[in-house]
């Protein structure tokens, strides 16, 4: 189980792929998932605690990694703004 309170190297994966994202949200949808920051960690921290697909696809550079990492976060993105 990871520990959010000690400092890590990034994940070079996991910087890329949210960067990727939230690149492409409009202005309002960034406003919403600002204001749902503590949502958003608290989900993130589940999905990196007990989501095997996702755990899995961290760590790899295959397309099909890479496609999971991008579904899994784009799909937390999407449920907070749907909110």
């Amino acid at each position: 189980m990871p520990d959010f309170n000690k400092r890590r190297p990034i994940s070079k994966a996991l910087f890329e792929t949210w960067t990727s994202i939230l690149a492409r949200c409009p202005f309002e949808a960034l406003s919403a998932l600002e204001n749902q920051k503590e949502v958003i960690m608290e989900k993130y921290r589940f999905m990196c605690e007990s989501d095997e697909d996702f755990i899995e696809s961290i760590g790899s550079g295959k397309v099909s990694s890479v496609k999971k990492r991008f579904e899994k976060i784009e799909g937390l993105v999407k449920e907070i703004i749907t909110v």
